[in-house]
């Protein structure tokens, strides 16, 4: 029997020793369960392999990590995912985990997100986003819109199904060509390049080269969600926000998928000095009685009233402080955080 504990790690494509101290962003995937143990298997080796290859360099002092856990989760829940995430020797920040089903035309899989307690309390958190205003005592400051996702089911063709059964039945190849067999894909490995059909990388004690023909034909939006969920983690705004455009080009995605793919734009393009309000508003016209929508907007205002002076800047905290009344319902109403958006907006009008 495989060790329960921790098997680590497909790390950046182009890891180097250098990287070694940079703080790690840890992305837990254990088996996928389903009616068909080696079916959870097939599938969740697929995926990690999918997300795993947009594992990539960024001007960032963080890596990602993926951490597989060769069995299934104690429960199909959020809270097991969390636990899992959270166990000695794992300490992931987000679990990767879900369900897969076989049908006649191929694979559905259902895919779970869940952020862990260890997530929040990182060294740094680049994610984070803070509007500062001079007179404040502290800054305005968003946090992540929710701790879960159910992401809309996907199609897997049975050839790739067939093909990622099990890790141990992947070759490794001296050559790009694949003719001069060196050994096995094991549990640990090290993914130092991913190419159009392969993954170069060392297992075992083997470098080479591993075919993965299938990897490219079943990207989907789970793969394109979760990876620029980890970018987010790092910081990589270029990189995650090429990855969110791609999931909105897709169609059928779950409400708080579609919602919050908008606000990691609009947090992409508001890390770079720009405003993200209309990606924001866009956010919450999905669904008007989401709080972290909701939240994203008013910041989104806050921030462009400060980014402006005069008339322009008047008539922005005019209108956050009329959306800040009609969003009020939305908030505790003991919270600290809308009245300290009412406080920086009145310092900003006196500026």
């Amino acid at each position: 029997m495989r060790p329960l504990a921790l098997l680590a790690a497909a790390l950046l494509a182009s890891f180097s020793p250098a990287a070694a101290g940079r703080e790690e962003v840890r992305i837990l995937v254990p088996q996928f369960s389903g009616e068909d143990a080696k079916l959870g298997q097939t599938t969740s080796n697929l995926l990690r392999l999918q997300v795993s290859q947009t594992f990539r360099e960024a001007d960032t002092d963080t890596r990602a990590v993926m951490i597989l856990l060769e069995k299934q989760l104690s429960a199909p829940t959020h809270l097991a995912a969390q636990d899992a995430g959270e166990s000695l020797g794992s300490l992931s920040h987000i679990v990767m985990w879900g369900e897969a089903y076989r049908y006649s035309d191929g694979v559905v899989v259902e895919t779970h997100l869940s952020l862990t307690p260890g997530l929040f309390g990182r060294p740094s958190r680049p994610e984070l986003w803070e509007v500062r205003v001079p007179g404040l005592a502290e800054s305005v400051r968003s946090e992540l819109p929710r701790e879960v996702y159910q992401l809309a089911p996907v199609t897997l063709g049975l050839e790739a199904a067939k093909h990622f059964s099990d890790f141990d039945g992947l070759t490794i190849y001296a050559d790009r060509a694949f003719t001069r067999p060196i050994g096995r894909f094991r549990d640990i490995f090290r993914a130092l390049r991913y190419e159009s059909d392969a993954v170069y990388l060392t297992s075992g004690g083997k470098t080479g080269y591993v075919p993965l023909p299938h990897l490219y034909d079943e990207r989907n939006e789970t793969v394109d969600f979760v990876a620029g969920y980890i970018r987010i983690l790092r910081g990589d705004w270029p990189g995650a926000a090429q990855l969110f455009r791609n999931v909105l080009e897709r169609p059928d995605l779950t409400r708080d998928v579609a919602m919050d793919s908008r606000i990691f734009l609009g947090l992409t393009e508001e890390k770079r000095g720009r405003s993200g309000l209309r990606h924001f508003e866009e956010a919450a016209a999905l669904n008007p009685y989401d709080r972290a929508a909701a939240a994203y907007v008013l910041q989104g205002l806050l921030a462009e009233a400060a980014r402006r002076t005069g008339p322009g800047r008047a008539a922005m905290l005019a209108t956050l402080d009329q959306r800040m009344e009609g969003a009020r319902p939305l908030f505790p109403e003991n919270g600290e955080w809308l009245p300290l958006l009412r406080q920086a907006s009145r310092l900003l009008a006196v500026n």
